[in-house]
This record gives structure tokens, sequence and C-alpha cells, in this order.
């Protein structure tokens, strides 16, 4: 074989190599980012859902403190009555 055709076998073997990577890494890159997205969604989702928890359970809260509230003001009527 002469000098020019060893050239260009390796030119022509250096350039499926990096065509290969390349389509690889694409590969890889659009992968990946296609995960990322569906783990996005998946925590807006998951956000929105504690977000609704959050919301009842403030109102459960808040409707707990009144009846707190409540049972106080009867224990004090009690105590200033028993006076």
């Amino acid at each position: 074989m002469t000098t020019i055709s060893l050239v260009i076998a390796l030119i022509a073997a250096v350039v499926s190599i990096i065509g290969t990577l390349g389509t690889f890494i694409y590969w890889m890159i659009s992968r990946v980012d296609n995960d990322i997205k569906s783990l996005r969604n998946d925590m807006i989702l998951m956000n929105n859902e504690f977000s609704g928890w959050t919301k009842h359970l403030t109102a459960m809260q808040a409707s707990q403190s009144k009846r707190t509230d409540e049972l106080y003001s009867v224990i004090i009527d009690m105590l200033e009555k028993g006076k």
C-alpha cells in the first residue's frame, strides 16, 4: 500500500470514529434532556399535590385553633363563676 492510501484509510477511520462518538453523545444528551423534562413535570405535579395538602392542613389547624380558643373561654367562664 502506498502512503496516500494509508493516509486516506486513517482519515476515514478517524471520521467514522468521530461520527460514531458524535452520534452517541447526541443520543445521550437528548436522552438526558428528556429525563430532565420528565423529572421536572413530576416535580411540578408533586408540588401541586403538596400545595393542596398544605391548604387543607392549614384549614384544619385554623379550625382546631378556633375550637381550642372556645374551650379556653368556657374554662375561664367556669373558673370566674366558681370564684
